[in-house]
């Protein structure tokens, strides 16, 4: 290739992807907020395209390989990554050094979400060939579930055994691992993979046209880029709602990956602190409470027990606000390492409760719309979840409360009521902090 002829491709990919860039902004209005906040940068030094937040950067030799509708779908999948919260969601694994199987993980989720977003729009999503998707096996699980099944399975494939070695001599480390990643397949039991099984495994493996980074900047920097993703995702389902362009069940599914107005993590601190150690227990435990690197004391494995967060559903509490509350339930459920968050809807009676292992998705049907008494959840509690080391209750504080506190720690997130009006627990008001990050 000759000095002009890169400088030709670059001139025109660049005029593809400002054309593509157009196209996202009239087909898929859903995402022209996120696209439009992020420069598009031409960088051969990478195999395709990649984001840290702040900019997308592409190798124009490889968007030459795409037509102009696996454009745009390259450049809203590049998008999503941020939109999604990835660089926040997993900032510890990529800098553990497991950003490959990360990459997949986030992949999967973008992607079994487009097609799902595709199936029910007026004007599909293209995406790149071969990418991760798989929507049989995943679904529209999260990426931190779609990680830990890739992972396990990481862990659990047999490394490739050398036919010559003995046992006698020391193993040879093979480099990086990439080589024994394919199950074997050869005649006999203590085989590994040939080289040509190795190739073929390689290429059927998906790869990820689209990748993202952790952004190299000061911790100020990144705090001011999460908000800004966590207002272009709000803004974005906000304004897609009113026009009526993108299909339901994609934003009911977005509304899950919203930030709750409170971080679970650093309110539930104390309670962790001073509730989960077991009786006669004073060995210190290095389970994580989340995923962000938090130790706490007290909280061995077996000893955990169950997270009990009540929504009030009773005709009082908004539809917007039972939202929110399930936002900060599902922040609980990715970001504490409970053994179980158990969900409850309740009004005069229980009217529906569920069970969420870590990073499940959380419900948001509401179910009630009745009259307001808290008593039933705390008898509902008492019976199901005698292990439950603190209730949270989001109310706006206007019903029965029980005649005598229950012996289990409760904290009160408030729509509505002051704090003064609660007659035990600690109360946390939920109104004030929604409108100042809002």
């Amino acid at each position: 290739m000759t000095d002009t002829e890169p400088a030709q491709v670059n001139e025109q990919q660049r005029a593809r992807c400002k054309s593509a860039l157009n196209t996202v902004m009239k087909d898929h209005p859903f995402f022209a907020p996120a696209a439009v906040a992020m420069p598009l940068i031409e960088d051969r030094r990478i195999p395709t395209a990649c984001t840290d937040g702040f900019v997308i950067r592409y190798n124009p030799d490889f968007v030459a390989t795409l037509n102009d509708y696996e454009l745009v779908g390259l450049i809203i999948h590049e998008v999503c990554h941020p939109l999604f919260g990835h660089l926040i969601r997993f900032a510890s694994a990529m800098q553990a050094g497991d950003g490959r199987l990360v990459n997949r993980a986030t992949d999967y989720e973008i992607n079994n979400l487009l097609i799902k977003y595709s199936s029910n729009s007026f004007k599909p999503i293209v995406l790149p060939k071969d990418g991760c998707v798989d929507i049989k096996r995943f679904n529209t699980q999260s990426a931190e579930v779609i990680y830990r099944t890739l992972r396990e399975e990481q862990e659990q494939e047999p490394p490739p055994i050398n036919p010559d070695d003995t046992g006698d001599t020391e193993c040879d480390s093979g480099g990086d691992g990439d080589e024994g990643e394919g199950e074997g397949t050869g005649s006999g039991s203590s085989s590994g993979p040939s080289p040509e099984q190795q190739q073929q495994q390689q290429e059927q493996e998906p790869s990820s046209p689209g990748e993202f980074e952790i952004p190299k900047v000061n911790p100020e920097d990144i705090a001011q880029q999460e908000e800004k993703w966590r207002e272009i995702l709000s803004t974005s389902i906000h304004a897609s709602k009113l026009r009526g362009d993108a299909p339901g069940k994609f934003l009911e599914e977005l509304q899950r990956m919203q930030k709750s107005p409170i971080n679970m993590k650093d309110v539930l601190q104390k309670y962790a602190d001073e509730f989960c150690m077991d009786e006669g227990s004073t060995k210190p435990d290095k389970r994580f409470l989340a995923n962000h690197d938090m130790y706490v004391s007290g909280m061995e494995d077996e000893r955990i027990g169950s997270l009990v967060f009540v929504n009030d559903t009773s005709g009082s509490m908004p539809s917007d606000v039972a939202t929110i509350c399930c936002s900060v339930i599902q922040d609980a459920v990715n970001t504490l390492n409970a053994d179980r968050v158990i969900h409850l809807d309740v009004d005069t009676r229980v009217a529906h409760s569920r069970v969420y292992a870590p990073f499940e998705p959380v419900d948001t049907e509401i179910h009630g719309r009745g009259g307001t008494d808290f008593r039933p959840a705390f008898e509902w509690v008492q019976s199901e979840a005698p292990d439950a080391r603190v209730i949270v209750y989001l109310t706006d504080g206007y019903g029965e409360f029980p005649d005598t506190p229950p012996q289990i720690p409760v904290l009160w997130l408030t729509w509505g009521k002051d704090a003064s009006e609660y007659p035990f627990g600690d109360v946390i008001d939920l109104y004030e902090i929604h409108q100042a990050t809002t």
